[in-house]
C-alpha cells in the first residue's frame, strides 16, 4: 500500500517520525511531506522518504535572518504555490492514501482535498480540535475547517474528548474514529549521554512543551506559591519550553511578586531531541494546566517516565490520567487545586512511587507503533474499499 503523510509545517515531527516508521514496519510504502527540518530536528531515517516539499523559499528567508512578519507572509503565499504543486505531484504518484496530520489553511485544504479525491483517498487526523488555542492562532488557519474535515474520507482524533467536540462543531459522525496516539520516545544516543544531567538535591515539578497562553503558566506559579513553604522548599519548578506569541516578563515579574522567583528555572529555548529525555528523567512531577487540550505530545513522551503526573481535568487528559491512580486532576484555573495536589504528592513518597508505578502500566498498556500501523492499514483499506 503506498501511503503519503503531509506535515506541511511539520507540527507533530517526532509523531509523524513514529507514525511513518510504524507504516514502512509493516510494509507500506511510505512518503512524509513537510517544510525542510530546522537546526536541533535530529530524527532522520531511511525507512521511508522524507521529502522537503514545502515552504522551501520561506525556510529560506527565515535562515537569513528576515523579520517574521516577511517570511511568514512569504510563506502563505508560498502554500498556494506549494499546494498546486503537491496536487500534480500526487496525480502522477498516485498513492492509495495521503493522510493529512495538519490543516494548515482549511479554505486551501478543503479545495485540495476535493482534488485529491478524484483520484485518490483522503484521511486527516485532528491532533487538537479546539478552534482557537488560547486566542493564538490566525484565524485564516480556522476558517472552513469543519467543511474541510467533512470534505475527507476519514477524520481521526486521539481522544473520546475530540470527537465530542468535532460532533458539536459539524462534522459528521459517521466520519470520525478514535485513533490511538503512541508513547513519544526521544532515545539518547550514546556519544551524547555527557547531556545527561547529575543527581538533583531537590524535587524537580516540570513543565515542559511549547509555551503558549492557553498552556496557564500563570496559573502554574501562583499555585507553587500558594504550596506550604516547607513542601515548596523540597521541591523546585522548571519551565521548559520555547515561547510562542507568549510575554515571559509578565511571568516573571509575577514569580517575583509572590515570592518564588527563586526556585523557578526557566529555559526558554527549543529543546534538541538529545536533551529531551536527559531533561525528563529528571522529574519528580510532570505538571500540564493546559486549557481544553485533546492530547499532549509531552504527556505522551513522559509516561514512559513512571512519575505522577498532574493536569487540568478538562481536553483529553482524563482518557488517561485516573485520580489517585496515575496522578491528579484539577479543574482548569484553579490554582489552589493545582497546589494542593502538588503537595500531596511531594509530601507522600510512598504515593508518589505507588502513582509512578501505575503511570508505568499505562505506559505499557499502550499500544506500540506496529500495532497503531496496523489499525491504520486497517481504517485505510476500509475507506478505499468503499464506493463514492
Amino acid at each position: 500500500m503506498k501511503i503519503v503523510v503531509v506535515d506541511s509545517t511539520r507540527s507533530a515531527r517526532v509523531y509523524d517520525h513514529f507514525f511513518c516508521k510504524g507504516l514502512a514496519d509493516v510494509g507500506c510504502e511510505v512518503a512524509l511531506y513537510g517544510r525542510p527540518k530546522r537546526k536541533a530536528e535530529e530524527i532522520s531515517t531511511n525507512i521511508y522518504s522524507d521529502r522537503k516539499f514545502f515552504f522551501r523559499k520561506g525556510e529560506s528567508l527565515r535562515q537569513k535572518g528576515f523579520p517574521k512578519w516577511i517570511y511568514r507572509a512569504f510563506k502563505g503565499v508560498e502554500y498556494m504555490f506549494n499546494t498546486i504543486s503537491f496536487i500534480k505531484e500526487m496525480k502522477r504518484m498516485r498513492p492509495d492514501v495521503i493522510h493529512f496530520q495538519w490543516m494548515l489553511i482549511p479554505l486551501i485544504n478543503k479545495w485540495a482535498i476535493n482534488c485529491l479525491r478524484r483520484f485518490t483517498k483522503v484521511v486527516c487526523t485532528v491532533h487538537d480540535t479546539k478552534k482557537y488555542p488560547g486566542g493564538q492562532i490566525p484565524r485564516i488557519m480556522t476558517w472552513g475547517r469543519i467543511a474541510a474535515w467533512n470534505s475527507c474520507d476519514l477524520v481521526l482524533v486521539h481522544t473520546t474528548h475530540g470527537l465530542k467536540r468535532l460532533v458539536d462543531e459539524g462534522v459528521s459522525a459517521e466520519k470520525i474514529k478514535i485513533f490511538p496516539h503512541g508513547k513519544l520516545d526521544h532515545s539518547i544516543p550514546e556519544h551524547l549521554e555527557k547531556f545527561m544531567p547529575p543527581r538533583l538535591p531537590y524535587k524537580v515539578i516540570l513543565f515542559f512543551g511549547t509555551l503558549w497562553k492557553f498552556k496557564e503558566i500563570d496559573i502554574l506559579i501562583k499555585a507553587y506559591a500558594a504550596m506550604d513553604h516547607s513542601v515548596r522548599a523540597q521541591t523546585q519548578l522548571w519551565i521548559v519550553g520555547k515561547p510562542i506569541k507568549l510575554a515571559i516578563s509578565p511571568l516573571k515579574k509575577l514569580a517575583r511578586d509572590l515570592g518564588v522567583e527563586s526556585q523557578i528555572i526557566w529555559d526558554l529555548r527549543y529543546i534538541p531531541d538529545h536533551e529531551v529525555q536527559a531533561l525528563q528523567q529528571k522529574a519528580d512531577i510532570f505538571v500540564f494546566p493546559f486549557h481544553a487540550l485533546d492530547i499532549s505530545r509531552a504527556m505522551m513522551s513522559s509516561l514512559e517516565f513512571g512519575k505522577p503526573i498532574v493536569a487540568t481535568n478538562s481536553g483529553g487528559f482524563s482518557d488517561y490520567i485516573k485520580v489517585g491512580v496515575h496522578g491528579c486532576l484539577f479543574p482548569r484555573g484553579d490554582h489552589l487545586s493545582l497546589a494542593a495536589a502538588l503537595e500531596k504528592i511531594i509530601s507522600n513518597p510512598e504515593l508518589a512511587k505507588r502513582m509512578g508505578e501505575e503511570v508505568l502500566k499505562l505506559s505499557a498498556s499502550i499500544p506500540d507503533w506496529g500495532k497503531i500501523a496496523e489499525r491504520a492499514v486497517e481504517l485505510y483499506q476500509e475507506v478505499i474499499s468503499r464506493k463514492d
